[in-house]
């Protein structure tokens, strides 16, 4: 009897092993094809032609089927048409945000790509972000019909929505975060400066827009400097400024023409010292503990402290 029983162990044994063993051996090129440490052993970025992406802890999140020699991250450029204030920052590529989207360039596109859904979400040609943060974790970018857009890296989605010719930033860093309450842009040919709600805080200006502050408008041209106010109105028009520095709300102004050293309250719109050489004289300046030191052929003949100091 128990002979008989073990005969018929042996069929049942066969049926089930024909029956199981293709089940695994698909179940584990399944779990291969989507990207598990059997298939990328070293963890690597890119291998095989895809880009694999891990948290902090090397949890795998997601990968990406390249379908271009040159697939990688996408790097940020800088595009802007005469400032170089942004040139030190070392941050040229996104990375993961909201621990499932990236930005892939693919055969000479960039993409916003959902590594949980696998769907290419955007279609770009630029990222800009002067490879430093920008508050607010915002973007520049340029879609596919070369507009400029703000967008939001918290939120997923555009802050303002790609509808300018250009777009780029001058403002001031905290920390190393430039600051994003003020943006110049360009549109139909004409160029003034928004804020991050896409709000225009200036008059249109006919010149680009190389710099500001929070009361004047530079533009620059053959290396000379022209200032006007938010309105527009073109301002010490009489000088031929080839050099300026920020002093707080003051500007340190250096004139080729007469070798002037001008200083000028932007708050107020006035000037509060003019320094004139005289026949051999050489003016300079140096700030030191919130002061302007004024320089007569390397010795100092005169302080200007901001008033209220």
């Amino acid at each position: 009897m128990v002979m008989k029983n073990n005969k018929m162990v042996l069929p049942v044994i066969i049926i089930l092993l024909i029956i199981f063993l293709p089940l695994t051996v698909i179940g584990s090129y399944k779990s291969l094809s989507k990207g598990t440490s059997l298939e990328n052993p070293s963890k690597e970025h890119k291998y095989n032609n895809k880009l694999f992406y891990y948290d902090s802890e090397g949890k795998l999140l997601g990968t990406y089927e390249c379908t271009s020699s040159d697939c990688d991250d996408a790097q940020t450029e800088i595009d802007d048409e005469i400032n170089d204030f942004y040139k030190e920052g070392d941050k040229n590529d996104i990375g993961v945000f909201n621990t499932d989207n990236v930005f892939i360039k693919d055969n000479d596109k960039i993409y916003l790509y959902s590594l949980g859904t696998k769907i290419k979400l955007l279609t770009l040609n630029m990222l800009k972000n002067y490879n430093s943060d920008i508050e607010g974790n915002y973007l520049i970018v340029k879609n596919e019909e070369n507009l400029y857009g703000l967008f939001d890296l918290n939120a997923g989605n555009f802050k303002i929505k790609p509808s300018y010719d250009y777009m780029a930033l001058a403002n001031k860093t905290d920390e190393d975060v430039i600051k994003s309450d003020k943006i110049i842009v360009e549109k139909l040919n004409g160029y003034y400066l928004i804020d991050k709600d896409d709000n225009s805080l200036t008059s249109t200006f006919g010149v680009p827009i190389y710099d500001y502050n929070d009361n004047l408008i530079i533009s620059k041209n053959n290396n000379i400097y022209s200032f006007y106010t938010y309105n527009g109105d073109n301002i010490l028009s009489d000088l031929s400024i080839n050099n300026y520095e920020y002093f707080n709300d003051y500007i340190i102004i250096l004139t080729s023409s007469s070798n002037e050293i001008i200083i000028y309250n932007s708050k107020v719109g006035t000037i509060e010292k003019r320094y004139t050489p005289i026949e051999t004289d050489s003016l300079s300046y140096e700030i030191n503990d919130n002061q302007i030191i004024i320089k007569n052929n390397g010795n100092e003949f005169d302080k200007f402290e901001e008033k209220g100091n």
